[in-house]
């Protein structure tokens, strides 16, 4: 109850060293205030150095102790419980901070659902009737949805045995677009062959080069990555820099990238998204303080609209015509920040044709000047990402040596051809 309180460490060592000792009246009671003083003059050097030594107490006091070798171990035993259970009380507190942040987001979740459930879809009759009279018109039966999404995106679907005879058709997907009066591709899904899901295609279309280089001796890297796009024509791209290096890195770096995967398959908005992960990371690890960084960039394909989050990462790099932008983050690892520092880094822009995004790891720049790679961003002519990618690995490895994990992610934003 009175971990707050310096002075009950003093009190403890007493109870326990000076309840017994001759000199206990004198020392307590006659000379209290002495005894005080001493105590209150040593409490500053003591904290400071996280225990307590024979320097930290005045000469009269060392001088009059008949036990000051037990009465000292008998202090630093105390300080030692009271800072480990405020270590313990901070560290509670942070997770149920986590917690509590968890079920608001799960809250805001539901609600998202509720709203999208209410929303619904909306039927494209005329569609669904031309749709109906090409298949008539090449001899194909099969039962056929058209409707349009909350985004206002096409869907187009085609049921029966009869799928295969359609993608047997010549240029099926030109045809078909010509039916449906939008441009469309094709979803592929081996465990429904009788199903064939047509969307409306996106009118920008990403490429995204990827390379890495472990750390020297280290039997795999600590960075992990992923990129995605899904039904609602959004790419994502995830990258992640574990704590430390080698296995452990991996680990935390790992279960970073899927746990976020998972979150955004299951459609799950990105903010939120990052929000659970850092409140899992920190419930997960508490034994260990696990952390890793995360660079996560969402691109919607069909407006070039663009969010960064970043915890704790590296700057990634911007460029727009020969222009290259840092885009920064000030927030820590996910599995550090707790409440009111546990928000993600957040940048919104807008990506078109041509332009193109660099994410690295902070092995890429090693912590120091990076105009060298603003410079190769900006010259960079391939035209390929995987290209651009590989050559700024090489370039940081000149550079820097293999001293930590590199790992860059390229992404390169074009028409629909």
């Amino acid at each position: 109850r009175r971990d707050n309180d310096i002075a009950a460490v003093f009190d403890g060592a007493a109870d326990t060293v000076c309840r017994e000792c001759p000199r206990q009246a004198r020392c307590w009671h006659i000379e209290y205030q002495d005894t005080v003083d001493a105590m209150n003059n040593a409490t500053k050097p003591m904290l400071a150095r996280g225990r307590l030594e024979e320097d930290d107490l005045p000469l009269y006091f060392v001088k009059s102790c008949v036990n000051l070798s037990e009465y000292i171990a008998a202090v630093n035993a105390e300080l030692k419980g009271v800072l480990y259970r405020r270590q313990y009380k901070k560290r509670l507190q942070e997770n149920q901070m986590a917690a509590f942040n968890q079920y608001a987001e799960i809250s805001a979740i539901l609600k998202g659902i509720a709203e999208e459930l209410g929303t619904g879809v909306s039927v494209e009759p005329e569609l669904e009737g031309r749709l109906r009279k090409f298949l008539k018109g090449v001899n194909i039966q099969g039962e056929t949805a058209v409707f349009t999404d909350k985004s206002g995106r096409l869907h187009a679907e085609i049921f029966g045995t009869s799928v295969k005879a359609i993608k047997a058709i010549p240029n099926y997907l030109e045809k078909l677009s010509e039916v449906l009066r939008v441009r469309i591709c094709a979803i592929e899904n081996p465990e429904e062959p009788d199903r064939l899901v047509l969307l409306e295609a996106e009118p920008l279309a990403a490429s995204v080069g990827i390379s890495f280089k472990k750390k020297n001796q280290e039997a795999v890297s600590g960075d992990k990555g992923a990129y995605f796009k899904t039904d609602d024509g959004v790419l994502y791209v995830i990258l992640s820099d574990g704590m430390g290096s080698g296995e452990l890195a991996a680990r935390y770096s790992g279960e970073t990238v899927r746990i976020l995967e998972r979150f955004l398959r299951a459609g799950v908005e990105p903010e939120t998204a990052v929000r659970l992960l850092n409140d899992l990371m920190l419930l997960k690890n508490q034994d260990d303080t696990g952390c890793a960084t995360v660079d996560l960039v969402c691109i919607n394909l069909f407006t070039g609209e663009t969010k960064m989050f970043k915890y704790g990462a590296a700057p990634s790099y911007l460029r727009t015509g020969n222009t290259v932008r840092r885009v920064k983050g000030r927030s820590l690892a996910a599995g550090l920040g707790a409440a009111p520092h546990d928000a993600p880094d957040r940048h919104a822009m807008d990506l078109k044709p041509g332009n193109l995004a660099v994410v690295v790891s902070d092995g890429v720049t090693g912590g120091s000047e990076d105009g060298w790679l603003v410079k190769m961003i900006a010259e960079d002519k391939s035209e390929d990402p995987r290209l651009l990618a590989a050559a700024i690995v090489e370039q940081a490895t000149s550079r820097f040596g293999n001293e930590d994990d590199m790992t860059v992610i390229v992404i390169q934003i074009k028409e629909r051809e």
